[in-house]
């Protein structure tokens, strides 16, 4: 706050100061990105769903609690099939979405995290 001359009672608030975009890192395009997103969403949601095993999900390309979340919904009582993804958005490294699993709608939430140059790995995912 900055007191105005001759008025010390009023006052002008200035406003923070504005913060850059969230730029993508270099050597990545935004298709890039969303098709890294896409593979390990499917992988992730198959896994889940009894497509594949737990050992795809490897420990390069999966944080430890994505591995947990799955494994425990592998052990629920639930649809098993075939797993359609519906849409999926990205919103800097954060994703959601939703899929068609034996028929039945699910809502899903994961974030991104980069390893290296052109290499991400799935850090948080969820199924809703």
């Amino acid at each position: 706050m900055v007191p105005l001359p001759g008025l010390s009672h009023l006052k002008i608030l200035h406003s923070a100061p504005a913060r850059p975009k969230e730029t993508l890192p270099p050597h990545s395009t935004a298709e890039e990105i969303q098709g890294t997103a896409r593979q390990l969403t499917m992988i992730a949601l198959e896994t889940a769903f009894g497509i594949r095993p737990p050992q795809h999900l490897s420990r390069k390309r999966f944080d430890v609690g994505v591995r947990a979340h799955v494994t425990a919904r592998r052990a629920l009582p639930g649809p098993r099939g075939p797993v359609r993804l519906d849409s999926l958005h990205l919103r800097g490294e954060e994703i959601f979405g939703s899929a068609t699993v034996a028929g039945q709608p699910h809502g899903f939430t994961a974030s991104l995290t980069r390893l290296g140059r052109s290499h991400w790995r799935l850090r948080t995912f969820r199924v809703i």
